[in-house]
């Protein structure tokens, strides 16, 4: 977290991010819903979705496009950002100033992103059904 405020055009520490294939069951279409609640009730914090693109049946195409057409304006103000796959790497540097991993699985038995998130002492967020919930 930084101290005042942060300026324009400069990466934005005070995120939250899931690390995730961007997949129903994953939660990455619930998540952006339960973030504009968030925002709307006044949460100052982006949240960045890293993982590859799944088939979204209930679109009848990809689920990266569901999640561009369904949350178009919050993309386009930078609460948002669909990062796409990024190597693990990249995003533990990044994750290392977020404000928390969120994990929003439906079900998930032992999930790795977790487990690193956790190893780097970050603060993780999990669903109630997700199995790692110690």
């Amino acid at each position: 977290m930084t101290d005042g405020p942060i300026q324009a055009g400069a990466p934005d520490p005070r995120h939250f991010y899931m690390g995730s294939r961007l997949a129903y069951w994953k939660g990455a279409e619930r998540l952006p819903r339960l973030f504009r609640r968030a925002w709307a009730d006044g949460l100052d914090a982006p949240l960045k979705m890293y993982g590859g693109d799944t088939e979204f049946a209930a679109s009848g195409g990809m689920m990266r496009r569901h999640l561009e057409g369904r949350f178009a304006p919050e993309i386009a103000d930078g609460r948002l950002e669909l990062c796409g796959p990024v190597p693990r790497d990249e995003i533990n540097k990044d994750a290392a100033r977020a404000i928390a991993q969120v994990h929003p699985s439906l079900f998930d038995n032992f999930p790795s992103s977790v487990l690193e998130s956790r190893a780097a002492g970050q603060i993780t967020v999990l669903h109630q059904d997700c199995g790692p919930l110690e």
